[in-house]
């Protein structure tokens, strides 16, 4: 048996192993999807509100390409022709932003916190 929490109401369900990906309407009147693993908590997104957020962490993504591509340019000595770079660092940290969204953002985190754990 599955545990499924509605990130909505904190109401409970109890779901059977086969039907993991299923979805079902909360009490609540929100609907969630059986997650994979028991605990979770998995909203059904509509196409507005992943385009929102596939826009929003994309622009993190295109600053962050921005700002690093500004910062390895300043310290090296770029040859004439190369101002492209920093075209292309943006759309890349775009692109890698809008895939893979919060869990890139969280991942990225958890290394540079596991790094000046180290330190």
């Amino acid at each position: 048996m599955l545990n499924v929490r509605c990130p909505i109401c904190h109401r409970k369900f109890a779901k059977r192993e086969d039907q993991i990906g299923q979805t079902f309407s909360c009490s609540c009147k929100e609907l969630l999807r059986v997650p994979k693993r028991s605990g979770d908590a998995r909203r059904v997104r509509s196409l507005a509100e992943k385009s929102v957020e596939f826009a929003v962490y994309g622009a993190g993504g295109a600053v962050v390409g921005l700002v690093l591509a500004v910062v390895l340019f300043s310290r090296l000595r770029i040859l004439p022709g190369d101002q492209y770079a920093l075209l292309v660092w943006p759309i890349v940290g775009f692109v890698a932003g809008g895939v893979f969204g919060e869990t890139g953002a969280n991942f990225v985190g958890r290394l540079i916190r596991d790094r000046e754990e180290r330190d």
